[in-house]
């Protein structure tokens, strides 16, 4: 908790990512638990102002843009407004309540995957009889999933979620914590959601993508159910 805390598990997090890309090799018990402390940069605006007028953040900025190359820096910057970290006991009621659904395993889809907590917190009995795919926009938070999880047979595409092809009617679970704000996705398609609020374009497409009978539990905000919308 705190965002100088945050700030330095994150930096922690990213040293730790490149060091095991760069020697090409799996993280030690040490680097992953490392890893998954990495809460990306939601709610943490001031890691991206070195003109900040307090002097330590300022500092903290011109630490983390040192660290990374442009695409990565602007991929993190991008995603302040949006990326937030789940807490484990939340996405843990989630899965409870999906095993009382009915659902055992199948095909799964994490659309906004960050790091991989959906994934990392799936009881073993489910993740034995599924296959997943992790979908993730952020560069960085796409890596560490990629580290994380690609390994053990999860596939991770690093792409936005309106540009990833994925099959129509094909998951059997879509899950997830999906972003949320008063802004669009880049999506210029006829889909009749294409122009829907970013967390309701989430769901519109999840629909999709998800089989007659299949579920789609996602956290969103009160506001998709108390739109006007239909």
């Amino acid at each position: 908790t705190g965002a100088v805390t945050k700030f330095d598990a994150n930096l922690a997090a990213v040293a730790a990512l490149r060091r095991v890309e760069a020697e090409q090799r799996p993280p030690t018990p040490a680097e992953r638990r490392t890893l998954l402390r990495y809460t990306g940069w939601g709610g943490l605006p001031a890691s991206f102002n070195p003109e900040a007028s307090d002097k330590s953040w300022a500092a903290r900025a011109e630490l983390l843009r040192e660290m990374l190359d442009d695409a990565d820096h602007e991929s993190a910057r991008a995603s302040v407004n949006n990326s937030h970290y789940t807490e484990v006991h939340v996405i843990e009621a989630m899965w409870q309540a999906v095993q009382r659904f009915g659902f055992t395993g199948g095909r799964v889809l994490e659309p906004a995957a960050g790091v991989g907590h959906f994934i990392g917190a799936m009881p073993e009995a489910l993740a034995a009889s599924s296959s997943v795919t992790a979908v993730e926009i952020d560069r960085l938070s796409g890596r560490l999933l990629h580290t994380l999880y690609a390994p053990f047979g999860v596939d991770v595409r690093v792409a936005p979620f309106e540009k990833t092809p994925l099959p129509d009617q094909w998951f059997d679970l879509v899950i997830g914590n999906v972003p949320f704000g008063k802004y669009k996705v880049a999506d210029a398609s006829n889909r009749p959601y294409a122009r829907f609020s970013i967390h309701n374009y989430f769901f519109g497409r999840a629909l999709d993508l998800t089989r007659p009978g299949g579920l789609v539990c996602l956290i969103t905000s009160s506001h998709t159910m108390d739109a006007h919308y239909d």
